[in-house]
This record gives C-alpha cells, sequence and structure tokens, in this order.
C-alpha cells in the first residue's frame, strides 16, 4: 500500500484562481495608475506649451513693431538723402 494523500483539487484550483485574479488586478491597477499619471504629464506639457506659445506670440508682436519703426526710419533717411530736411535723431534713434 503506498502513502499517497488525496489531493483536493477543487481547493488547489480555488486557490490557483486567487491568485491569478489577484495578479491580474495588479496589471490592471497598474495600467491605471500609469495612465493616470500620462494623462497628468500631458496636461502639464499642455499648459507649458499654451505658456510658450502665448510667449512667442508676444515676441513676434514686439518684434512687429520694431520691424515697423525701423522701416520708418529708413523711410526718413531715404527722404532726407533725396533732399528733404533733416529728421531729428529721436526719429531715427
Amino acid at each position: 500500500m503506498s502513502n499517497t494523500k488525496n489531493i483536493q483539487w477543487s481547493r488547489l484550483s480555488i486557490e490557483a484562481a486567487a491568485i491569478v485574479g489577484s495578479i491580474l488586478l495588479a496589471f490592471a491597477i497598474d495600467a491605471w495608475w500609469e495612465g493616470h499619471k500620462d494623462r497628468q504629464d500631458e496636461e502639464e506639457y499642455l499648459v507649458a506649451l499654451r505658456e510658450e506659445f502665448s510667449d512667442s506670440i508676444e515676441i513676434a508682436r514686439e518684434n512687429e513693431e520694431l520691424r515697423r519703426k525701423v522701416v520708418e526710419a529708413h523711410v526718413a533717411l531715404i527722404a532726407q538723402i533725396q533732399g528733404e530736411p533733416r529728421a531729428s535723431e529721436s526719429d531715427l534713434y
């Protein structure tokens, strides 16, 4: 006679299912958390981009104003070269 024990297959299968279920749950929670962090990072990046674009637009407006003034100064210089009265230094500056 052999001294083998009866294996309780139902209990073993329930424990295996519990282990597999807990592992799958852990993976699901980890995936959810990573997605949550990704959404937070994306929101931070979008806010930073909005600020950067806003700053770029302001710089472009300032450059546009400077270019307009430079063109006006060039027009005044050309007019002066062509014989019109001398423009004031502040106009040319």
